[in-house]
């Protein structure tokens, strides 16, 4: 048998992972993110195939907030896949950072003023029954959106 190779720098033992790095609080979020931002265009779709009367309409900063907040939560994981199995950057460096990585830095900062645009809404307008739980669901998936994001890097320059 050979001799081990020298090395140039000493390796270390990994340290463990802090409680907020879990895998499975980092995939429970990312699932609660997304049932909170996809469910209310979901309700509204399944109201018109029911053809049900819908409470008064999402305001338009909760329809950016949804499509923006889903298209973060989903396409964040993807991206950090195709990395890790492709092991090569994406064409189109901007400020340093590949395109896609800028895209989704800009739907995560969307999706944060979307949400806090809409709860302002709803403060002010008072909106309908079955609205106010679907807002309350946008809202939460917000909140828990933001520690998320920032873990990721989403939020930050």
């Amino acid at each position: 048998m050979d001799a081990a190779p020298v090395q140039q720098y000493a390796s270390r033992p990994l340290a463990p992972l802090a409680r907020y790095e879990s895998p499975w609080l980092q995939a429970g979020s990312a699932v609660v993110c997304l049932i909170g931002f996809a469910g209310p265009p979901a309700t509204g779709a399944v109201r018109r195939l029911r053809r049900r009367p819908a409470p008064a309409g999402l305001p338009r900063a909760a329809r950016w907030a949804a499509l923006t907040g889903t298209l973060t939560v989903v396409g964040t994981p993807l991206y950090l896949l195709f990395l890790a199995l492709v092991a090569a950057a994406l064409p189109g460096p901007v400020l340093g950072r590949s395109m896609v990585r800028s895209v989704l830095q800009l739907a995560a900062v969307t999706t944060v003023v979307a949400v806090a645009l809409t709860v302002v809404a709803a403060v002010r307008n008072r909106p309908a029954r079955g609205s106010r739980v679907r807002i309350g669901l946008l809202a939460l998936s917000g909140a828990l959106f933001v520690p998320w994001a920032l873990y990721w890097g989403l939020l930050r320059p």
